[in-house]
């Protein structure tokens, strides 16, 4: 009789060739067990950092449009902990441990923050259509402060593109994404390219970090993973080169930078074209604007072997903005021989001296806010000012123009954190 076999019989020899026994049916050993515990998490880890980069994606797409909708909720949710609950120290100010909800999974590794950006509140309550301080009660308080926070990691050119204006829906001109990079677990940077409803271009970068918090969910709570805003930050647009006549295109930043170089090579008449129509009154001859740039004044601009650089950029509103240039140079106006005589050897570096640059978008695309001439008129009423002449005859309709060059006083240098 044939003998009968047991179903439940179980083979104790190993699987042959499967992936749990070893070499020749034999149970695998310490190093083979280490080794696939390995290429488990590395499968680990990349799926993770898939699904990461997938939903950094995401959040970039819904920040923009977010804004765009001038939502209070996005402004909200795409703060970071500490700009909501303030920064975990303790009470001598010694750096603590994160705990708890919103604990930011880059704490191991800090990445620097970029300085606060100047925030002017009143101006980016009136883009998102927000109450004045105190007419709006508790929750519209509270939805002006948590703009200013979003705002204050955001540079002049990123103020500029998401919270003062909206990008412009014509064909084609959408946000275009150019790059996208998972730096580290908890780092996420995307590149893309906008352009707002009155034609200027940047590139903005946007840099998120990861953070853990909390959703209730029925009796208790879930923790989850979310990205919020590190920093946003901005350049003119990538084929951008310095202008040589207004656009509507070029930023006021670019406008500030071509004007400094022509009136290092001693082009006053490119620099010119920058001046705002505003001033035509005030206007001057091309011989009487040089005699001006070499009074003791202004010298320092002109100054062929002087340096000229912008130390901050500020957006006062949607159409006035202002950048504060510090220069470095011997000269001191009075002609070549006065040059001479101050540039001699062991003297050191010169002195700094501050300069306020303040432009502002004329009207014809878009027109100036109550809230932009105001920001204009505290800056640019002062006597003695350098006040730019008028450009030529070129169509300067929503173009980013010079108003007024003045020496900075030691309140503006305060009030915008140089």
């Amino acid at each position: 009789m044939a003998a009968s076999i047991n179903p439940r019989a179980v083979f104790t020899g190993g699987n042959r060739g499967g992936r749990e026994g070893g070499e020749g049916g034999k149970p695998p050993d310490a190093a083979q067990i280490r080794r696939r515990e390995q290429e488990k998490e590395q499968r680990r880890v990349a799926a993770q950092r898939v699904v990461r980069s997938a939903a950094g994606v995401s959040r970039a797409e819904a920040l923009r449009i977010g804004l765009d909708q001038r939502s209070t909720y996005t402004v909200l949710d795409f703060l970071r902990s500490e700009d909501i609950l303030g920064p975990a120290t303790s009470a001598d100010a010694a750096p603590v441990k994160h705990q708890g909800p919103s604990m930011p999974l880059n704490a191991g590794h800090r990445i620097a923050d970029m300085p606060p950006a100047f925030v002017n509140e009143d101006a980016l309550a009136e883009a998102f259509g927000l109450p004045a301080r105190g007419a709006g009660g508790v929750d519209g308080d509270e939805d002006r402060d948590n703009l200013s926070k979003l705002a204050a990691r955001m540079d002049s050119f990123a103020q500029r593109a998401l919270l003062y204006n909206k990008p412009s829906k014509a064909p084609g001109r959408a946000p275009r994404v150019l790059s996208s990079l998972l730096v580290d677990d908890a780092m996420y940077v995307q590149r893309f390219a906008t352009q707002d409803e009155r034609g200027e271009e940047a590139t903005l970068t946007l840099r998120m970090t990861l953070e853990e918090r909390l959703a209730p969910n029925y009796k208790s709570a879930t923790v989850f993973e979310q990205w919020v805003v590190h920093s946003v930050t901005g350049e003119p647009a990538e084929d951008a080169h310095l202008p040589s006549e207004p656009h509507a295109r070029v930023a006021p930043e670019a406008v500030v930078a071509a004007q400094l170089d022509a009136l290092k090579w001693g082009d006053s008449e490119r620099c010119r074209r920058f001046a705002s129509p505003r001033n035509v009154a005030s206007s001057v001859d091309a011989s009487v604007f040089r005699e001006m740039l070499d009074t003791p004044a202004y010298a320092p601009l002109s100054d062929p072997e002087g340096t000229c650089e912008v130390s901050r950029c500020v957006q006062l509103g949607s159409d006035s903005f202002a950048a504060v240039v510090t220069c470095r140079s011997w000269n001191h106006g009075g002609g070549r021989a006065t040059y001479t005589s101050w540039n001699v050897k062991g003297k050191g570096a010169p002195p700094p001296r501050y300069f306020v640059w303040l432009l502002t978008r004329q009207p014809g695309s878009g027109s100036a806010s109550a809230t932009d001439l105001a920001a204009a008129a505290a800056l640019g009423g002062e006597p003695g000012s350098l006040v730019l002449s008028k450009c030529p005859n070129v169509d300067v309709s929503g173009c980013w123009l010079t108003d007024a060059v003045m020496p900075a006083r030691p309140q503006d240098l305060k009030k915008f954190g140089v």
